[in-house]
């Protein structure tokens, strides 16, 4: 009788079973499975995260030399010239350091003016170039 009330004894008892622990374990192996997938993928969040970086600073980069244009054509103006590239080096330098910034004049054979091309150097891994037709509308911004 003694026996017989220890084994209900022990079948009472909560815990742990080896089935559950396998079960769960399992569920961990495919969802770590299924989180290493998204990190190593062609669509993964890292790469991602990169191009996303990529566009804001672009974005960034487009921004500020639109806003140190806007600057540059009233200062041109006063100045009655044509020749924007001494200006807007001036205005962008305000937002990047002097030495990162270097602004060319793309001109026709005719020595006409068609347009600028601005780079900037942002760190020693990011150099953007900016292309400005000659009236003063940004076509492009591509990185380095």
């Amino acid at each position: 009788m003694k026996k017989l009330k220890e084994k209900k004894s022990l079948r009472n008892e909560k815990g742990i079973t080896l089935i559950a622990l396998i079960i769960t374990i399992i569920v961990l192996l495919i969802l770590a499975a299924i989180s290493v997938g998204m990190l190593r993928t062609d669509n993964s969040i890292l790469k991602q995260s990169r191009n996303a970086k990529a566009k804001t600073n672009e974005g960034q980069v487009r921004d500020n030399v639109q806003l140190a244009l806007y600057n540059v054509v009233g200062q041109a103006a006063l100045a009655e010239t044509d020749d924007l590239s001494s200006y807007m080096e001036k205005a962008i330098e305000e937002y990047y350091s002097e030495e990162a910034v270097s602004v060319s004049v793309n001109k026709t054979a005719e020595d006409k003016i068609e347009g600028y091309t601005v780079t900037i150097t942002v760190s020693t891994d990011e150099t953007y170039t900016v292309t400005i037709d000659s009236e003063g509308k940004i076509t492009g911004v591509t990185a380095n």
